[in-house]
């Protein structure tokens, strides 16, 4: 007898997965009824959806499968949702064998039942080329701002605002994501500044953060008389110029958000993605500098109005920020601004005493470090949703303490602590958070 090798090559029929889902809204009604819906993937082969879930940020689910959400479904509601804060994302399902599945959607959310005052998240930011700070298809950036919002929320997508399946001017407040989005993709279209200025005249209270928003409507050349206009009397800034080059921002003495301080745009420290070209302001018509890059009598990085707006019949209130929110590299940082920007709407009830005794997180968190490298100390933020024994230690590379920086029962709140590194060498070390059955650890460098 006598053996022959053949070679075989197998390969897929259709090896390229569908466009990722692109979603319109998350939105829940006063029946408790919550309805996700999207747009339509327009590939022959198209199968079905994939839904998935996530109610601490970290842990995704499904739900659902493309059994459920066929070719041509483009929506799904459930009934009697009690309360709470929960995300979802879709991805897309061909019909190969086997079957291609999508990269994710982005992340939209909603909270519900826990506040009458009801917040639209607007999800802006569609910019991804690579002249940009942000290079993914898909992003979870509704996501970072809804966790620190709070009251209740929901979330759109630019295009159901526009399209008119979601209407702003049912909202107490709407907060408008444009990350870096510029003047390719427009931070505010014509339309869309249409329906903002009518949400303002009608008493509507807007935040908006983006780094390109002032270069975008008003930079020397480019932008319409309109553009101008809008950002001048609506938004009540100008473009005082691009690049702050500062990546600290405090808030202004005297006002409501004399609290915060914060770091943004630098993903050593937690940034999401590195920002590279912030907007500083100019603040016009009746409206303060309330964030300044760097400290006192520094540039305008954000700016407050509240009163009416050109033939407005009720007073609103307009908050703009020349960074994007998302990039605020901490929870707490987060947490603090979000929070002064509701008491400036005068929206929270209880004002600077709730302010001072914070906010219950949704779940532990640590933060990373800031800064991070460092010489010789550090500042680490943490979260606690709940009374617990915490413990925070310092291990170095070869999983021997080297520090211990919180034993205690903590109760439910946002917390601090600083580590002096001081008798250590230059290297990686780990922070690590515990309390109950839930851990982080966080990669810190000391640099001497």
């Amino acid at each position: 007898g006598d053996m022959v090798y053949v070679p075989v090559r197998v390969e897929e029929g259709d090896p390229v997965p569908p466009a990722a889902p692109v979603l319109r809204a998350v939105e829940n009604d006063s029946t408790n009824r919550v309805t996700i819906s999207w747009y339509s993937n327009t590939e022959p082969d198209l199968l079905g959806y994939r839904l998935y879930f996530t109610v601490d940020g970290k842990n995704w689910v499904q739900r659902e499968d493309e059994d459920a959400l066929g070719q041509g479904t483009t929506a799904i509601a459930y009934e009697n949702i009690m309360s709470g804060t929960v995300f979802f994302r879709l991805t897309a399902i061909d019909s190969a064998s086997p079957p291609n599945e999508s990269g994710a959607s982005d992340v939209y959310g909603l909270r519900l039942n826990t506040s009458e005052t009801s917040t639209l998240v607007v999800d802006g930011f569609d910019r991804t080329e690579g002249s940009g700070s942000y290079h993914l298809e898909s992003h979870p950036f509704a996501m970072t701002h809804g966790f620190p919002l709070p009251l209740d929320f929901n979330t759109c997508a630019n295009d159901a605002v526009i399209d008119g399946s979601v209407d702003l001017t049912e909202y107490d407040i709407v907060v408008w994501i444009l990350g870096d989005e510029s003047a390719n993709d427009e931070t505010f279209s014509s339309g869309e500044q249409v329906l903002v200025r009518t949400y303002l005249e009608q008493g509507g209270h807007i935040f908006v953060s983006g780094s390109e928003i002032a270069y975008d409507l008003d930079r020397a050349s480019g932008p319409t008389a309109a553009d101008r206009a809008f950002l001048h009397d609506y938004l009540k800034v100008s473009y005082a110029g691009d690049d702050s080059g500062i990546y600290s921002v405090v808030g202004t003495t005297g006002s409501k958000f004399q609290a915060v301080s914060l770091r943004y745009g630098v993903t050593a420290e937690g940034s999401p993605y590195e920002e590279d070209w912030p907007d500083y302001l100019t603040h016009l018509g009746g409206s303060q500098p309330v964030l300044l890059y760097g400290g006192q009598g520094g540039t305008c990085a954000g700016a407050a109005y509240k009163g009416l707006s050109p033939n407005g019949t009720v007073p609103g209130a307009v908050v703009v920020l020349g960074f994007p929110f998302e990039t605020i590299t901490t929870g707490g940082q987060q947490d603090t601004l979000m929070d002064c920007i509701y008491l400036y709407f005068d929206i929270l009830t209880s004002a600077e005493d709730d302010f001072a005794s914070g906010r219950i997180p949704a779940q532990f968190s640590l933060d990373q470090n800031y800064p991070n490298p460092f010489n010789p100390s550090t500042v680490i933020e943490f979260a606690v949703p709940r009374t617990s024994r915490v413990t925070i230690t310092v291990f170095d590379l070869l999983g021997r303490e080297v520090a211990s920086l919180v034993d205690a029962v903590k109760e439910p709140g946002h917390y601090s602590v600083t580590w002096n590194a001081g008798r250590v060498a230059s290297g990686v070390y780990y922070s690590r958070l515990t309390s109950d059955d839930w851990s982080q650890t966080k990669r810190m460098m000391v640099i001497k």
